[in-house]
């Protein structure tokens, strides 16, 4: 969707400048362009998005730690903390800004992070599950079946044919 991906980069991107009045206000237009957006591309009208200044950056640092180390362990309690919230309010505030749980975010960017790994790198598929945090290769196979439809061998297997 790139009009909801350039409003929420604009969001992003003013959320690291100075702040003042006129860079709060041009966030909240935003954050209502975004909704509205998604409210006509048929999210609902139940869409809630926490989007004042302070939970938007704390979300965005959060989702920023996730991916750039997704191997990590990342417990509930953490991520609150990072947060800078209570693991109740992080969650619920988690799913209405990212339309999704912690933890499914979470492994979400491990299978993606998984793509990437098969896709430029010739290593064992077990080595990719193993540096990822995934339990066993059985578990990451399942995952990343249930997310692209197809078992990581097949994923390299058909990439390398496309090259």
């Amino acid at each position: 969707d790139p009009l909801g991906i350039a409003l929420m980069r604009q969001v992003l991107t003013c959320l690291y400048e100075q702040p003042s009045s006129e860079r709060d206000t041009y966030i909240e237009v935003l954050m209502n362009a975004f909704l509205a957006h998604l409210q006509r591309g048929g999210r609902g009208s139940d869409v809630q998005i926490p989007y004042t200044v302070s939970s938007a950056h704390r979300l965005h640092r959060v989702l920023a730690k996730i991916r750039q180390c997704p191997e990590a362990e990342f417990g509930l309690e953490e991520l609150a903390r990072e947060a800078g919230m209570t693991t109740s309010h992080f969650c619920r505030m988690f799913r209405q800004g990212t339309g999704t749980t912690p933890h499914q975010y979470v492994v979400r960017t491990k299978l993606e992070r998984a793509e990437h790994m098969l896709h430029h790198s010739g290593l064992p598929i077990s080595t990719i599950a193993d540096s990822l945090g995934f339990k066993s290769q059985g578990h990451f196979a399942r995952l990343f079946r249930q997310h692209l439809g197809e078992t990581p061998t097949e994923f390299r297997r058909r990439g390398r044919k496309g090259q």
